[in-house]
C-alpha cells in the first residue's frame, strides 16, 4: 500500500495530530463466514519478551481502541511496519503517520515521526491512535495468533491508552492452484487453474476454456477475507461451456478463504458453503 510523503514533524505532545488517508474501498462489511473446522482456530498469545522485529512485519488494520472497536468505515486506520528499513507507516483514520520504530525488550519505541496536518470532523479515536504512535509513548507489545490471522496488541500504561490491530496473513493463498472442485463436483481438468498474486492483488488463469484475469480485495474487517473482481474473460467457443460458466460464477460469489488439507485450499461464499476447492500446483 502507497502511503503519503510526510510533511510536517509530530510536535512532542502528539495530541494536536488529525486529517484524512485513503484505504482499499470497504465494499462488504457483513459478518465473517464461519470458520471451517479443517484448521487449528486456538487462540496463542506470544509474551511479550519473546517478539522479534520480524513478527512485527506487514500491514494491521486497527479494530479497537481503549477497548472499544473501531467503526467499520472505507478508511479504517492502520500500522505498517517495514522492519527491512527500520520504519512505520500509519493513519490514525485521517491522517499518515511515519516514522522510525525499535523493540526494546517489551516495549515498542517510536522515535522521528512525522504526520499530515489535515482537518477531519469526527474521526473515532483518531487522537487516541496519534499519541500512541507519537513517540512520547513507549507501550508494550503482546501478539497473538488466531487461525490465519495475527492480532497487535500495544498498550502504555502511563497514559491507559491501547489498541488491537489484526493482520490478515492470507499469503498462503499466492501461487499457482490446480481447480480440484466447484460446488462440490470434481473437476479434472489440467486446464483449469488460477494464479493468485497478493502482492500485486490480482489473479489470472483458465477456465479449461477461456483465459481471465481480474483484481483481488482483501476487507480489513472481516477474518479470512478475499474477493474477486473486475474480471475479465477471453471469448472463445469450446464445449466446456457450463465448467466456465460455474467456475466464474464461483469466483464472483467468494468472500473468504480458509486452508484445507493435503495442499488445498478452500473458497467460501458468504454463508460458509464452499464454492471452490484449489489443489496447489508446482510450477517447473
Amino acid at each position: 500500500m502507497k502511503h503519503l510523503t510526510p510533511i510536517i514533524i509530530v510536535a512532542a505532545a502528539a495530541a494536536v495530530l488529525s486529517g484524512c488517508s485513503v484505504m482499499k474501498k470497504n465494499k462488504n462489511t457483513a459478518a465473517s463466514a464461519p470458520q471451517q473446522t479443517e484448521q487449528t482456530a486456538e487462540s496463542k498469545t506470544k509474551p511479550a519478551a519473546g517478539i522479534s522485529t520480524e513478527m512485527l512485519s506487514g500491514e494491521w488494520t486497527i479494530m479497537k481502541v481503549k477497548g472499544q472497536d473501531v467503526p467499520q468505515e472505507d478508511r479504517m486506520p492502520y500500522i505498517n511496519f517495514d522492519v527491512s528499513t527500520g520504519r512505520f507507516y500509519a493513519s490514525n483514520g485521517c491522517n499518515t503517520i511515519n516514522g522510525s520504530f525499535s523493540l526494546k525488550g517489551s516495549k515498542l519505541q517510536f522515535s522521528q515521526v512525522a504526520s499530515t496536518l489535515m482537518l477531519c470532523d469526527n474521526i473515532p479515536f483518531e487522537h487516541e491512535i496519534s499519541v500512541l504512535l507519537s513517540g512520547e509513548a513507549a507501550p508494550s507489545v503482546a501478539i497473538r495468533n488466531v487461525g490465519h490471522e495475527s492480532y497487535l496488541s500495544l498498550t502504555d500504561n502511563a497514559t491507559g491508552l491501547s489498541l488491537e490491530a489484526r493482520r490478515h496473513n492470507m499469503e498462503f493463498l499466492n501461487g499457482q492452484w490446480r481447480i480440484a472442485q466447484i460446488n462440490g463436483k470434481d473437476i479434472n481438468d489440467e486446464e483449469a487453474n488460477i494464479f493468485i498474486d497478493l502482492g500485486e492483488m490480482k489473479v489470472h488463469g483458465n477456465t479449461g476454456c477461456n483465459f481471465f484475469n481480474g483484481e483481488i480485495y482483501i476487507d480489513p474487517a472481516k477474518s479470512n477475507s478475499v474477493e474477486f473482481g473486475k474480471m475479465g474473460l477471453t471469448r472463445m467457443a469450446c464445449p466446456k461451456y457450463n465448467q466456465e460458466q460455474a467456475m466464474m460464477l464461483a469466483l464472483e460469489e467468494t468472500t473468504s478463504a480458509i486452508r484445507g488439507n493435503n495442499n488445498r485450499v478452500m473458497l467460501l461464499k458468504a454463508d460458509g458453503t464452499p464454492v471452490i476447492v484449489l489443489e496447489k500446483q508446482d510450477v517447473k
